[in-house]
């Protein structure tokens, strides 16, 4: 008998799902190591027998900026995840005003790529990497609050 039952394994299958779903299978699988169809698969909740490996896992999460997973398998566990706020920067002006910068060019090429009521795959190649910049400097910024540094 497994230590695990078909709960648990749903919710992480759930997990798997909703960080797919908030990143795009698609626009992910470049930055792993398996195809789309089988990223699919971990993220189906009517397969029960394909689950993520660890190293995609930490592919994925790295690129969404949340531990959604590891959140979830901790749980299963009964633990829960807390951000690590050893050797955080101090929080500066120019952290802050990098944040604004890159707000700034986000929602220029935002609005730019919405203007036609559609965002093309060229349009998503070039806003996923603004996304992704933003989500690492406010993780930063985050770190730099939960530290306490100033």
């Amino acid at each position: 008998m497994r230590p695990t039952n078909e709960h648990d394994r749903r919710d992480l299958k759930a997990a798997t799902n909703r960080a797919l779903r908030k990143v795009g299978a698609a626009n992910f699988a470049p930055e792993t190591r398996v195809r789309e169809a089988q990223l699919s698969k971990y993220g189906s909740l009517g397969d029960d027998e394909n689950f993520m490996p660890l190293d995609v896992v930490a592919d994925l999460e790295r690129v969404l900026g949340d531990p959604m997973i590891t959140a979830q398998l901790a749980a299963l566990s009964g633990f829960r995840l807390v951000p690590d706020a050893s050797g955080t920067r101090p929080l500066t002006m120019a952290q802050v005003g990098a944040v604004a910068d890159t707000k700034g060019k986000l929602l220029s090429a935002l609005i730019a790529a919405l203007l036609d009521n559609h965002v093309d795959p060229h349009e998503r190649r070039e806003l996923l990497p603004l996304v992704r910049n933003a989500i690492a400097q406010l993780q930063d910024l985050e770190k730099a609050l939960i530290g306490g540094a100033t």
